[in-house]
């Protein structure tokens, strides 16, 4: 026996020292063999209890003719410590403490190779709605509070074992184990957005929380890490463009859709990259008169094999927040280029219609660009009228939509409601928001010589554009009895394949040329 630090330590029972005894034995088999050990790492249980990590290295010798071993022992508690603290610090998200992509990703592998045939593994990504707007117009740190608290909201909704981890930025992911069946499932969904759309006070100011989620399920939507966090973001994908606030599982119609629209994507890319987009124009008839009172922009892109992209092969394209706007642009650029010929050519061309979209009207430059470009051409702002459709007043951003187009409005832009009457009508826009001109649906117009019901709509849509003061624009116009039916009903103007088609440029050119030389008030 020996003391040491005021211990006593009795040698013949120093095999305890060793807190696993598998190591210890990994050790001393090394030492037997007369092997040498080098910084091999275990845990040594002090004299007085504390377990401390410990690196030893060992060499046989031979002392006054008996074998021994040298051996120096360095603690290295603080070291591993400090390692476990970057450890965690690597696997855990800095603002929230819940686990981050890295961390995530290994738990959802660790569960998908230990699982077994008797239960589910569901792979849950969430993502705020508008959590952009939370920070443009509430500031960074009430988003962040958001961010903390939608962790915590995670937390309180979920069952203990339940992993929840921040993607990065405002993407939430949730892997759910021990799922006995698909109600389980839908109980804790229905939990989850009970928790997440509760109002948050911040600093007393409510700020409104409603999440998308997307899910995707173990095996049945992917065997590994990578396919099952694809398909849950493309469920995602599927639940913000349908109305967000909403959860949506996975399937092979989601995935079929997405297919299609990264298609879409990936040409409208190359459009803008390798292609020249252009303006061609439809005209707009006045009914009373039958002049060119305008012209509708719409999106064509001509190619060297002698194609025509139309805007149905990239219809994704234009909601894209990045894709939608660059292309909006080029058309801008066109409308501005041809009208700035015919102006100088001395053609009323009246105005341009050009359709916008949710994505057009919440880029904060739109306004400010399209004005500035107009002053620069030389060219009014009532040369311009922008066609927006019901969906893009729908949801949180209606607000600064309708901020957007009264600022346009005061500008001189007229402002026109298309497709009025096929999805999200609502009386309300036309009082809320600048409406100068209703546009009635094709759908409508097509069959209103046949279809009662049809003819019904048209006459209400045109009485209350009247008792309203708005401009109407019949859109689909075929034939000559369709005219005379909405010029009989008040329709301001036509458009459609019965005044002509879309053009190109060089084609309206020649077209108003002879406009010009038939009227005699133009002459």
């Amino acid at each position: 026996m020996y003391k040491r630090q005021g211990h006593d330590v009795r040698l013949d029972n120093v095999e305890q020292t060793y807190v696993d005894l598998p190591v210890r034995d990994e050790l001393f088999a090394t030492l037997q063999r007369g092997g040498a050990v080098d910084n091999f790492e275990c845990r040594l249980r002090r004299a007085d209890g504390a377990i401390r990590h410990a690196m030893l290295s060992a060499r046989p010798i031979v002392i006054d003719g008996e074998p021994c071993f040298m051996t120096s022992v360095v603690d290295i508690t603080e070291r591993k410590q400090a390692e476990r603290h970057l450890e965690r610090l690597a696997m855990t998200d800095a603002l929230t403490g819940l686990a981050n992509r890295a961390h995530f990703m290994a738990a959802v592998t660790q569960a998908t190779a230990a699982s077994n045939d008797r239960t589910q593994l569901a792979v849950l990504l969430i993502d705020l709605d508008e959590f952009k707007r939370v920070n443009d117009t509430a500031g960074h740190d009430a988003g962040d509070a958001l961010l903390c608290a939608v962790a915590g909201r995670l937390r309180q909704a979920l069952r203990p074992g339940d992993l929840v981890a921040r993607m990065g930025g405002d993407e939430f992911a949730v892997l759910l184990t021990r799922l006995p069946d698909a109600d389980a499932l839908q109980s804790i969904l229905t939990r989850i957005a009970d928790h997440l759309h509760a109002p948050l006070d911040y600093r007393g100011r409510p700020i409104e929380s409603r999440v998308s989620i997307g899910v995707a399920l173990f095996p049945d939507h992917g065997e590994d890490v990578t396919a099952l966090v694809k398909h849950a973001d493309i469920a995602l994908y599927h639940a913000k463009n349908n109305g967000r606030g909403r959860a949506t599982i996975f399937g092979p119609d989601l995935l079929e859709s997405w297919d299609r629209e990264t298609a879409m994507l990936d040409r409208a890319r190359h459009v803008l990259a390798q292609e020249h987009p252009c303006p061609w124009y439809q005209p707009k008839i006045a009914l009373d008169t039958g002049t060119i009172i305008g012209f509708e922009a719409l999106f064509r892109c001509p190619t060297g094999n002698g194609t025509v992209i139309m805007p149905a092969d990239i219809a994704a394209a234009f909601e894209h927040p990045e894709l939608g706007p660059a292309i909006t642009n080029q058309m801008i650029a066109g409308i501005i280029a041809d009208c700035t010929r015919w102006r100088d050519a001395g053609l009323d061309v009246g105005h341009v219609a050009l359709n916008v979209s949710g994505a057009d009207l919440n880029d904060d430059n739109f306004t400010g660009h399209l004005l500035e470009r107009l002053a620069q051409a030389g060219l009014p702002p009532t040369m311009i009228e922008l066609e927006v459709t019901e969906s893009v007043f729908l949801g949180r951003n209606a607000d600064r939509v309708g901020q957007v187009l009264h600022r346009l409005s005061k500008a001189g832009v007229s402002i026109a409601l298309d497709d009025f009457g096929t999805g999200y009508a609502s009386l309300s826009h036309l009082k809320q928001f600048p409406i100068d001109i209703i546009k009635i649906d094709q759908r409508f117009v097509r069959d209103l010589e046949t279809d009662p019901d049809d003819a019904a709509i048209v006459r209400t849509v045109l009485n209350l554009a009247y008792s309203l003061g708005i401009r109407t624009v019949a859109e689909g116009v075929e034939n000559s009895r369709q005219v005379d039916y909405l010029r009989a009903g008040g329709c301001h103007y036509g458009q459609g394949y019965h005044f002509g088609a879309a053009m190109p440029a060089a084609t309206i050119t020649e077209l108003l040329a002879k406009q010009r030389l038939a009227s005699p008030a133009l002459k």
